[in-house]
């Protein structure tokens, strides 16, 4: 019998309550500092773009949205928003904490990156946390440079940018 393999491929509705579940598990499992509540965030997102992937993400030409599947089990996500014809978004990368260090992240990003390629983007863009480390070094090893910092409370936000290589 053949051994499962991960594959990424593009969300589609009967994913959406793992995607949720990944999602919340993800933001939940970090470390914040002292009277950080995480929850409202969490709400928010799901209530916002989470819960209209379909036409937040995979019916807006230029955006999309992929899972990671290993066997039938999704153990990662990740989008791209379209912000103008030149510019795009990564967004809710996340995976499951028992498949990190699988470079699960790595081939998401790679399938992100190819798609703004494919569509003519020129910088990709992101924001992600400072309590989120790995994340950060990831970002930075696949050549993304931070811009700006912002605070959000007691959280910091960095926002990195990528300029992406005319094909």
């Amino acid at each position: 019998m053949a051994k499962p393999t991960i594959r990424i491929r593009q969300y589609k509705s009967s994913d959406h309550t793992d995607v949720c579940k990944l999602f919340t598990d993800g933001l939940s499992r970090l470390i914040y500092p002292e009277g950080f509540d995480i929850q409202p965030y969490i709400s928010e997102s799901l209530s916002d773009d989470l819960s209209k992937i379909e036409s937040t993400y995979i019916m807006d030409t230029g955006s999309n949205f992929w899972v990671a599947e290993f066997d039938t089990e999704i153990i990662g996500m990740t989008a791209i928003k379209k912000i103008n014809d030149s510019t795009a978004e990564l967004r809710r990368m996340s995976v499951s904490e028992s498949s990190r260090r699988s470079h699960v992240a790595s081939s998401l990003l790679e399938t992100a990156e190819t798609f703004c390629n494919n569509n003519m983007y020129n910088t990709l863009r992101l924001t992600t946390t400072t309590v989120q480390v790995p994340a950060i070094n990831l970002y930075q090893k696949f050549g993304f440079k931070e811009y700006d910092r912002t605070t959000h409370g007691l959280i910091t936000a960095i926002h990195f940018s990528k300029h992406l290589p005319e094909l």
